[in-house]
């Protein structure tokens, strides 16, 4: 379980490194993979985290939650902990 705080990097979308059928540009979630963030909201029952991206998600003309995005914690990486020092 990802915790509140933890830094993450996006590593794929619904476990998937490309969209693989054409999306609404304001839905296309997959041009943040790459993308730091930080964990806000540990893990829903949806199995998802919520990620306040570095970069402005807003800015990239995506549809997101006070600009935070809803992920399963499968699509991300662990940059960094405050329980790993």
């Amino acid at each position: 379980m990802l915790d509140r705080g933890t830094k993450v990097k996006l590593k794929s979308f619904n476990n998937t490194s490309t969209c693989h059928e054409e999306c609404d540009p304001s839905e296309n979630y997959w041009s943040l993979i790459g993308e730091m963030g930080t964990i806000r909201r540990p893990e829903n029952d949806r199995g998802r985290v919520l990620v306040q991206f570095d970069n402005s998600v807003k800015s990239k003309g995506l549809h997101c939650h006070n600009g935070n995005q809803g992920v399963s914690q499968l699509d991300l990486n662990l940059i960094y902990s405050s329980f790993l020092n």
